[in-house]
């Protein structure tokens, strides 16, 4: 036997067969039947899991019993009884037990799509735009005047996950109420580096245009770890791999690949520091 995703291929007197492989440490992640999604998305998930088992399933008694046990897993999740016996009699006809028919190509009028976020508010919505959708079909300089009423589709709305949970970093906020520092390269005025530093809120790239630096970068950088130390020394000791114009910044890069500053920013600054290094002992 061979498990791939949720398929069990086995060898069978006849050849190869297939079954549903459902691992005994899997949830019950049915959509609930109160979850906050078009009604139509509701509807269509019992019998389209429903037609799944009769099509995977080889043998007719087992998917019998898989769907059966599908359909429980559908109940406690909030479905109806009635609802669900429909809609697996119609899978079961449908699908004839495995048997995939043949998909014809139905060519259907091209029809406008209203796109819009699912809404309580989403059935009165589509009604009121349907009823009234004569009106602009009247005004000869809109292009609706030939057009049926649109399909509604709907874009997942805002629900509890969206208050509970966010996937997107929050910024900062700044615990005063300065403001940030302007963003660019900029000399502090107390380093050795000040006199080679290049400043600006771009530098040039030989391939592309001006590239913005997308923070505020002065010549003393915390890197991570409990060093302090200033951006002179630092790039002082990546200069000693690099010989003549074959640079190799693996030193310097690595220790700076936490400061949010841009790989080529570092590499035109090592750069420069290394011909003044250059200038210096020569």
């Amino acid at each position: 036997m061979v498990d791939f995703l949720d398929v069990r291929l086995f060898r069978t007197p006849k050849g190869v067969g297939t079954t549903l492989f459902r691992k005994h440490t899997d949830r019950n992640t049915v959509l609930h039947a109160q979850s906050f999604h078009p009604p139509a998305v509701l509807k269509s998930i019992p019998y389209t899991q429903f037609l799944r088992v009769f099509r995977v399933n080889t043998n007719g008694a087992t998917a019998k019993t898989q769907a059966l046990e599908m359909r429980d897993r559908f109940l406690t999740r909030g479905y109806e009884w009635d609802f669900l016996n429909g809609e697996l009699e119609r899978a079961c006809k449908n699908a004839g037990a495995g048997q995939v028919g043949e998909v014809t190509n139905v060519k259907r009028d091209d029809k406008m799509v209203f796109v819009t976020n699912f809404m309580p508010v989403s059935k009165q919505v589509n009604s009121v735009m349907r009823k009234h959708w004569p009106i602009l079909q009247l005004d000869t300089n809109l292009p609706f005047t030939d057009m049926s009423p649109p399909i509604c589709a709907y874009r997942r709305g805002r629900s509890l996950k969206n208050i509970l949970m966010e996937t997107d970093l929050r910024k900062e906020k700044s615990e005063t109420w300065l403001k940030a520092g302007k963003l660019g390269c900029y000399r502090c005025g107390g380093c050795k580096t000040c006199g080679c530093l290049l400043t600006g809120g771009t530098f040039p790239h030989p391939h592309t245009d001006d590239i913005s630096v997308g923070g505020t970068v002065g010549c003393t950088v915390f890197i991570w770890g409990r060093k302090k130390s200033r951006l002179a020394p630092r790039l002082t000791e990546g200069l000693s791999a690099g010989t003549g114009n074959n640079l190799s910044l693996d030193g310097s890069c690595q220790r700076w690949s936490t400061c949010a500053l841009n790989m080529l920013l570092l590499q035109r600054y090592c750069c420069t520091i290394h011909s003044s290094h250059q200038l210096l002992h020569d």
